[in-house]
Order: C-alpha cells, then sequence, then structure tokens
C-alpha cells in the first residue's frame, strides 16, 4: 500500500500536466512594472541621483578606503562632483555565476555599461566570498593578530595586562568577520593559539609554562 501511494505521488509530481512552457495559472493577477521603469534600471546613474545619495550618508560614519568621511566629499561636492561621478561608474562591476552563458554576460554587461570582474573583492574589509572558501582565505585576519601583536610591548604589561588587551582587542579582531563568514575549525583554533600564546608570553624565541592545560 505504502509503496503504491509513493509511486503515484512521484509519478504525478514529475509527469506532464498538459501545460505548455511559459503558461501560467494565474495570468493577469498580478500589476506589471511599466516599461518607462524597467528601462531607467538599465540607466546609469545621473549626477543628481549620485549627489542625492552621498546627502543622505552621515557625516562621520566610519570612512571610505581613501580614509575620508562623508563629510568631505558632501562639503567639497562643486570640486570633486565630476571624479567622483565617473568613478562610481568605473568602479561599478558585474559579477556572473560561472554556469552563466558568456553571451548573456556580455549583453547584460553592454546594457548596463559596466565591466565583468572574477572577484567581488574585499567590502568594508572582509572578502566577499562567491564560492568554496579555503583555509587561505582567513589569513587577513590571522595577519592583523599578528600585526597588532608586534606593536605592543607586551614584556612591560602584567598576567592582568595580557588578559584585558586578548579580551578588549584581540577578540574584537574576528569579530566583524564572524557576523558574515563562519570561520573553519582550524582557523578558529589558530585563533586561540594566537589569543593564548600572547597572554602567557610566548613568543618566537621563548616559550613558557602554561598555567593550564
Amino acid at each position: 500500500m505504502l509503496c503504491t501511494e509513493a509511486a503515484n505521488f512521484f509519478r504525478g509530481l514529475y509527469s506532464d500536466s498538459g501545460m505548455t512552457n511559459g503558461d501560467f495559472l494565474y495570468t493577469g493577477c498580478f500589476p506589471m512594472v511599466a516599461q518607462p521603469f524597467l528601462d531607467s534600471l538599465a540607466s546609469v546613474s545621473s549626477m543628481s541621483e549620485v549627489w542625492d545619495a552621498l546627502r543622505s550618508m552621515s557625516p562621520l560614519k566610519a570612512p571610505g578606503p581613501d580614509g575620508l568621511h562623508a563629510e568631505f566629499y558632501q562639503k567639497h561636492w562643486h570640486i570633486v562632483r565630476q571624479d567622483i561621478y565617473k568613478g562610481s561608474v568605473l568602479k561599478s562591476k558585474v559579477y556572473f555565476s560561472p554556469n552563466t552563458d558568456p553571451f548573456v554576460s556580455d549583453v547584460v554587461c553592454s546594457v548596463l555599461g559596466f565591466s565583468h570582474t572574477l572577484s567581488l573583492g574585499i567590502y568594508l574589509g572582509v572578502p566577499v566570498f562567491h564560492q568554496r572558501k579555503w583555509v587561505a582565505d582567513f589569513d587577513f585576519i590571522l595577519s592583523r593578530l599578528c600585526a597588532k601583536l608586534n606593536g605592543w610591548v607586551a614584556n612591560s604589561l602584567s598576567m592582568a595586562g595580557h588578559c584585558t588587551l586578548a579580551k578588549s582587542i584581540l577578540a574584537a579582531i574576528p569579530a566583524f568577520s564572524k557576523q558574515t563568514i563562519k570561520l573553519s575549525a582550524s582557523v578558529c583554533a589558530e585563533i586561540n593559539k594566537i589569543v593564548c600564546g600572547f597572554i602567557w608570553g610566548f613568543s618566537v624565541s621563548t616559550g613558557k609554562i602554561s598555567l593550564a592545560n
């Protein structure tokens, strides 16, 4: 009985229902997007649209890659607007799935006026992953930890000072990345090794006996 019901279910699920490709049972029940609006989506952003976006930004929020806050561009818009407008178009890239037909990607790039890219790069200091992640992809976190440690004079700190810095600064470095990326177990183990080594006073040349296993 169960075998018959299962066979009938999947037979009905994958059999031809008589509908042709493109048929939709509820045609006309949903609002249509006007063609002028569709055309506007394919157009390049105007100078006024770029200015409206810039003006809506909080002046003193996190600076961009150039180290300048939005306030700088807001106050000097009359000087830098041409460079910003050209730069916003030149910096715009389109990423396609590897399964995308090359002809389709070329057509889309031609319509949008943007170039094709194989990598989305880094956004807000975090790599934008669009494929399988490898351990080497997280080297930037370990490098930040090591760079921070190299700038400290650890020998002049007490055990309490080591613990305070480890909790307040070292532990916070990978926190931003973990909001959007699931770190691998090996990367977490390496981070823990670096932080524990700093607390116990380990270095490349000298080692100490840990007070706890």
